[in-house]
């Protein structure tokens, strides 16, 4: 993954975020417990609402807002329904994963 800064657009991320294979995250922002998918591109001063999902190869242009838990997919990605409970509970489990793998 790259994350990349610009001027007045930085990169926050929240707390149990995963960030996919080749992903870019340029000047943007991810809230707690969201998943951005392998290859997908966030630009600048756009935003993904806590828990919410970009799905692999998908483009989040500049200035847009994705809501919190929901899934979003495209190019240009745009929301697509609302994250089931057991997708929820996944990311959770998968973030949980990377984190025992990296205490080993």
């Amino acid at each position: 993954a790259v994350f990349h800064v610009d001027d007045g657009y930085p990169v926050v991320l929240g707390r149990r975020v995963t960030v996919g294979h080749a992903a870019v995250v340029h000047g943007a922002t991810v809230a707690d417990h969201c998943l951005v998918g392998i290859g997908s591109i966030m630009m600048n001063g756009s935003s993904l609402g806590e828990g919410a999902w970009l799905a692999a190869g998908s483009l989040l242009p500049p200035g847009r807002s994705i809501p919190p838990w929901t899934l979003a997919a495209g190019t240009p990605a745009r929301p697509v329904r609302e994250l089931r409970p057991e997708e929820i509970a996944s990311q959770d489990d998968g973030v949980g994963h990377y984190l025992h793998f990296a205490w080993l």
